[in-house]
C-alpha cells in the first residue's frame, strides 16, 4: 500500500499542496532550457530543505510539484509554504539563475475520500493561485474546486489531462527514482502507452 492510503486507512490527516513554477514556459524561451532545468533543480532543492523528515515532496511532471504534510493543519502549511517562498527568494538572490516566483494551492485532506480527490481540489487552488497573478498560495474547498472546473472549459481540459497522468494515485506518495531536477519522481505503472502496455516510467 501506498502511503495515502495508509494516511486515509489510520485517519491521519494530511495536508496536499501543489506548487507550479510561475511562467516557466517563458523562463525557457528566454533563458534557454539548461536555465529552465537549473530552475527545477534549485527549486527542488529547496523544497528538499524545507520538509520535515515525515513529509513527501516529489515531481508530479513538468514545472509542477507535490508536497504532502502529515498531521499538518491547514493554518500550519500556510506557514511552512510561506517559509518555502521566503527560501526560494533567498537561494535566487545567491545564484546567477533569473528570478522567477511559484504558485501554491493547499487543500486538506478532508476534501476528498481518496488522493485523486484531495489532489483536484489542491489543483483548484493553484489554478486560482495563478489566475490572481501568481505569487502566492490559495487554499482550496470542494466547492471552489467545482466552480473551477465547472466554469471554465480549458480548466477542464487541464484537469482531465491531469487525471490521465495520475489514475494510480496509489503511487503518488512513494517517491522513487530521482529524476533530472533532483527530486523523486512519480511511476506511473498502472497508465497504458499508446501501444496499450503499462508504462513504467518516471513522470515527466
Amino acid at each position: 500500500e501506498t502511503q495515502i492510503g495508509e494516511l486515509f486507512e489510520r485517519d491521519t490527516p494530511f495536508v496536499m499542496v501543489l506548487a507550479d513554477l510561475d511562467r516557466f514556459k517563458l523562463l525557457n524561451d528566454n533563458y534557454g532550457h539548461e536555465v529552465g532545468d537549473r530552475a527545477l533543480q534549485l527549486f527542488a532543492g529547496v523544497l528538499r530543505d524545507s520538509v520535515r523528515a515525515n513529509d513527501v515532496v516529489a515531481r508530479l511532471g513538468g514545472e509542477e510539484f507535490v508536497l504532502v504534510y502529515p498531521t499538518m493543519s491547514v493554518e500550519i502549511s500556510i506557514e511552512a509554504i510561506d517559509r518555502v517562498r521566503t527560501a526560494l527568494a533567498r537561494a535566487l538572490e545567491a545564484s546567477t539563475l533569473p528570478p522567477f516566483t511559484c504558485s501554491f494551492g493547499i487543500a486538506h485532506s478532508t476534501v476528498g475520500h481518496d488522493g485523486d480527490a484531495v489532489l483536484r481540489v489542491a489543483d483548484a487552488g493553484l489554478l486560482q493561485a495563478k489566475d490572481l497573478g501568481g505569487d502566492q498560495a490559495v487554499v482550496a474547498d470542494a466547492e471552489l474546486a467545482a466552480t473551477i472546473f465547472a466554469d471554465d472549459a480549458p480548466l477542464r481540459a487541464r484537469r482531465a489531462e491531469c487525471d490521465a497522468m495520475v489514475c494510480a494515485m496509489s503511487i503518488i506518495f512513494s517517491p522513487c527514482v530521482p529524476d533530472r531536477a533532483g527530486a523523486p519522481a512519480f511511476r506511473r505503472s498502472c497508465l497504458p502507452d499508446r501501444a496499450g502496455s503499462a508504462d513504467t516510467s518516471p513522470a515527466r
